[in-house]
């Protein structure tokens, strides 16, 4: 059931963890995706802070990263699907990515799966796709956690970063890295910790010898794979809701409890938007990465056979 948070002047948020309301509001003309700089300045007072937050910093020369631009977006719309094609082609060429650094991602993950390190590993791996160059470092991860965080991030918390000037840095580390690379910047600063998150449920279960023995590759994707925490979403005008009595005012915010909504269900498409306007371009390659780590790591402890398993996931 959709929960409020509505104080007159003050704040003014819609949170909706069931399949129905969301789609309501994902189909709803009244409600966009867009996070624009003429938004942060219209609303609630909460409401434009967290809107400006955003729109201060997860930008690249005036332009938002692509995850926080609305559907009518022409450019982001290209821009995504173009990076999709490119990512399903190197999916059906055998994975983008080479045998060594699946087998760096299986041994850590049999090493109990240190967060930082595997979250090193994947980093680099995705920024690679981008840039054949790309290096992860502990500095250029701990920066990419620091710009997760950053739009849920509390107000307090959000002021210190800035004050201390550590949201600016990572956004530094981040951005000369990627090349200015907007989808490059996204993948390897917000997109990847949905990848380690779900690398280390699947260490978690490698680790368990029960689990691990009645595990079928067919379900390693639905049961390891995690979903963003939440989807952002603004309304544009006034509009009588289908999920509630209660009309939902001009310059809500609506969170989308996508966690909730994937952990309640067996649909792994709902983690990547199968087949709606937003759409995750990742949406072959992630479960082709998940499957490749779960066959190296079912192959000998040797590590042999980790580049077949790396090109045989996308057959």
């Amino acid at each position: 059931m959709a929960r409020r948070i509505s104080i007159p002047f003050l704040v003014d948020v819609v949170t909706l963890d069931r399949p129905a309301e969301a789609a309501e509001v994902e189909a709803h003309p009244q409600v966009t995706r867009g996070l624009s700089w003429e938004a942060s300045y219209l609303g609630r007072l909460v409401n434009r802070l967290r809107l400006r937050r955003i729109a201060t910093v997860l930008e690249v020369e005036g332009r938002l990263l692509p995850v926080f631009l609305a559907r009518e977006d022409e450019e982001r719309a290209a821009e995504q699907a173009a990076l999709e094609d490119r990512l399903n082609a190197l999916v059906a060429a055998g994975g983008g990515w080479r045998a060594e650094e699946i087998a760096e991602i299986a041994g850590l993950l049999r090493a109990g799966g240190d967060e930082t390190r595997l979250g090193i590993a994947v980093q680099g791996l995705l920024g690679r796709l981008f840039d054949p160059g790309y290096e992860a470092t502990l500095k250029s991860y701990e920066a990419a956690r620091v710009l997760g965080e950053w739009p849920r991030a509390g107000l307090l918390k959000a002021l210190r970063w800035r004050l201390t000037g550590r949201v600016w840095r990572a956004r530094d580390e981040i951005w000369r890295r990627a090349g200015q690379d907007r989808l490059g910047i996204h993948a390897t600063c917000i997109g990847l910790h949905n990848i380690v998150d779900s690398l280390r449920v699947m260490g978690r279960l490698w680790a368990d010898p029960v689990t691990r023995g009645r595990m079928a590759e067919a379900g390693v994707v639905g049961q390891c794979l995690q979903a963003p925490p939440s989807l952002l979403r603004r309304s544009t005008g006034r509009f009588e809701p289908g999920f509630d009595e209660r009309r939902v005012e001009k310059h809500a915010l609506l969170v989308i409890d996508l966690e909730r909504l994937h952990g309640g269900s067996a649909d792994s498409g709902l983690a990547f938007a199968a087949g709606q306007w937003n759409q995750c371009p990742a949406h072959r390659f992630v479960p082709a990465l998940l499957i490749a780590v779960w066959r190296a790591l079912s192959a000998d402890d040797d590590g042999a056979g980790g580049g077949d398993a790396a090109r045989e996931a996308a057959e």
